[in-house]
């Protein structure tokens, strides 16, 4: 069984990737790209997401769809 001690760690290692990704990303890509970018978010049940790129859109709807039947399915799980 997976408990909450072994869990926080791997969280926190995928927050500092995130940021040496972005970090290094603006550094090598300076200026030089256009920027798309799309935000999912929830509060609390309610999902929501803006973006600047259609097709960029669809795919973070799509990743919002599975966090929820994942995160339904880890809480209808649970003790």
């Amino acid at each position: 069984m997976i408990t909450h001690q072994q869990i926080i760690p791997l969280g926190m290692f995928f927050i500092i990737l995130g940021f040496f990704i972005i970090f290094f990303g603006s550094i090598f890509l300076g200026g030089k790209a256009e920027t798309k970018y799309s935000v999912i978010g929830f509060i609390g049940p309610f999902p929501i997401g803006f973006g600047n790129d259609k097709r960029l859109m669809f795919f973070s709807i799509i990743f919002a769809i599975i966090i929820i039947v994942i995160a339904q399915f880890f809480f209808v799980r649970s003790p």
